[in-house]
C-alpha cells in the first residue's frame, strides 16, 4: 500500500492478498482451499466548505473463495462485495449557547454470495444495504452528551431455493443511541449509555438448508426471521494516571427477539439429518436477556527499577464474566463463556520488548440444553520484538509462541465442542496446540 499526502488532506491505497489450504476439524477426510484479495482506497480533504471540517472517503472491493475438496464432489463458495463509505465531520454550531460537535455520513454494501456442488449448505444470494447515520456531541464544562442514529435499507434476495419458503426480504432496521460522559477531573471518567438496536438477519440464517462442514452441523435457516431487536444500557468507569490505567464496564442487553443457532430436540434428544447423520441446528428468534461487566488495567511497576533500571515492567490484566439467558424457556443461551482472566508481564528496554501471558477460562456448568459443559484451562503464551530504523525504514521483528504448555482446552464458546464428539459423548476438537508465528513489517 502507499498513500500521497497534501495540504489539505491525502489519498491512500492498498492491495491484500491471502492464500491458505488447511484441514477442516470437523471432517478428517475435508480439507479447504481459501484464497482472498481485498483492494482499500481512502482519501480525506479538509475544509472542502465553510460548513465542513472534512470529509472522507473510503472505498473496498474484496474477493473471497474457498473450496472444500474431499472424498464427496467438492463444494466452492464465493463472496464477493464491495463497500463504499462517505464520513463527513461538520465545523462546531452552538445550540443554546452550548458547542455542538459532529459527524454524518452514508455506506453502500454490496455482496454476492455463490454457493456450487452438491453438499452446499446455503443457496447463492444477493445482499445490497444501504445506510444513512449521524452522530452528535453536545459539549459540557464537565463532559458531554451524546446522540446518534443509523437508518437502513437492506434487501437479501435468495438465488436460488434449498430451504421451503424462501424469497427476497427487505428490511428496514433502526438504531438510535444516547450517551453521557463526566469528566470527573483529569484521571477519572464516568459514561453511561443507552441503544435501541436492530439488526437485520444475514442470508445465510434466513436461506441455509443443508450440511455445514465447518460447524459438523445440519444448519437449517428461517426464512420468516424478524429483525433481532434490543434495548442496550452500559455504564463504564475510566481512570489513568502516570503508572496506572483501569477501566470497568457494566452492561445489560434486553433482546425481544435474539437471532440464534440452536439443537433441534426431538423425542428428549438430538435430531439428525437421515442423509448426512450430522445433528440438526435451527435458527430462531427468541426473547432473550444478556447482562455481565469487564474489567481490565495496567500497572507500571516501579518497584522493580531498583533491580532493573534499563528497563520499563508492564503488568496487564483483564477479567470479564457474561451470562445469558432464552427469556422464552428460562434457560441458559448457548455457547456464553465462564469467567475469563488474562494476566501480562512486559518489558521494554532500548529497542525491545519482551511478554509473557496467561489466560485463563473457568469451567462453565450453565449451558443450553444438549450443549456440553466445558472445563477450566490456563493457556500461557510468550513473545519477543525488536524495532529498528534503516535507510528511513521502520522495521518491526516480531516472534510469539501460543500454548506453551500444549495443553488440551475445549472452548464453551464452539458449537464445536457439541457436534463434533466421541462415541462417549465428549467433545474431540480442542483449541490449537503450541504454535510459533514470527515475521517482519516493514513501513516506508
Amino acid at each position: 500500500g502507499g498513500s500521497l499526502f497534501f495540504d489539505q488532506g491525502y489519498l491512500g491505497a492498498s492491495v491484500t492478498s491471502y492464500q491458505t489450504d488447511y484441514g477442516t476439524v470437523a471432517e478428517d477426510a475435508v480439507h479447504i482451499s481459501m484464497r482472498k484479495t481485498r483492494y482499500d482506497f481512502e482519501g480525506l480533504l479538509r475544509h472542502p466548505t465553510e460548513f465542513l471540517k472534512d470529509i472522507k472517503a473510503q472505498f473496498s472491493d474484496q474477493a473471497y473463495s474457498h473450496s472444500e475438496l474431499g472424498p464427496d464432489s467438492p463444494s466452492r463458495y464465493t463472496n464477493h462485495g464491495q463497500q463504499l463509505r462517505i464520513l463527513a465531520s461538520h465545523q462546531p454550531w452552538n445550540w443554546m449557547g452550548q458547542k455542538v460537535e459532529g459527524q454524518f455520513g452514508f455506506q453502500h454494501d454490496s455482496q454476492n454470495f455463490s454457493a456450487q456442488g452438491a453438499e452446499v449448505f446455503s443457496p447463492s444470494s444477493q445482499t445490497r444495504k444501504d445506510a444513512v447515520f449521524a452522530l452528535q456531541e453536545l459539549k459540557q464544562s464537565w463532559g458531554q452528551y451524546s446522540l446518534a442514529l443509523r437508518s437502513e435499507n437492506i434487501q437479501i434476495t435468495p438465488l436460488e431455493i434449498l430451504n421451503p419458503g424462501s424469497a427476497s426480504r427487505h428490511f428496514t432496521p433502526l438504531t438510535s443511541a444516547l450517551g453521557v460522559t463526566i469528566e470527573a477531573n483529569s484521571q477519572w471518567q464516568l459514561s453511561a449509555h443507552w441503544a435501541a438496536v436492530q439488526r437485520a438477519p444475514t442470508d445465510v440464517e434466513l436461506f441455509a438448508n443443508g450440511g455445514h462442514s465447518a460447524l459438523g452441523a445440519y444448519e437449517v435457516g428461517q426464512p420468516n426471521l424478524s429483525l433481532e431487536r434490543s434495548n442496550q444500557y452500559d455504564l463504564g468507569l475510566k481512570y489513568k494516571s502516570e503508572k496506572d490505567q483501569l477501566q470497568t464496564h457494566f452492561f445489560l442487553n434486553n433482546y425481544a427477539n435474539f437471532i440464534a443457532l440452536n439443537p433441534r430436540i426431538q423425542a428428549g434428544g438430538q435430531a439428525y439429518d437421515v442423509s448426512s447423520m450430522l445433528p440438526i441446528y435451527d435458527v430462531s428468534g427468541v426473547k432473550a436477556r444478556v447482562q455481565g461487566f469487564e474489567l481490565s488495567g495496567r500497572h507500571r511497576l516501579e518497584s522493580l527499577k531498583s533491580v532493573d533500571a534499563a528497563a520499563n515492567w508492564l503488568l496487564s490484566w483483564r477479567y470479564d464474566q457474561v451470562q445469558g439467558t432464552n427469556l422464552n424457556t428460562q434457560t441458559p443461551l448457548a455457547r456464553l463463556p465462564g469467567q475469563r482472566l488474562g494476566l501480562d508481564l512486559e518489558r521494554q528496554w532500548a529497542s525491545w520488548e519482551a511478554q509473557l501471558g496467561l489466560d485463563f477460562s473457568a469451567a462453565q456448568n450453565r449451558v443450553a440444553e444438549l450443549q456440553n459443559p466445558s472445563a477450566a484451562y490456563a493457556l500461557w503464551h510468550a513473545g519477543l520484538n525488536y524495532r529498528q530504523t534503516l535507510s528511513q525504514q521502520q522495521w518491526f521483528w516480531y516472534a510469539r509462541i501460543d500454548n506453551i504448555t500444549n495443553h488440551l482446552a475445549f472452548p464453551v464458546t464452539s458449537v464445536l465442542t457439541s457436534t463434533v464428539v466421541d462415541a462417549a459423548g465428549q467433545p474431540r476438537i480442542p483449541l490449537p496446540g503450541r504454535s510459533l508465528r514470527a515475521g517482519l513489517q516493514i513501513q516506508f
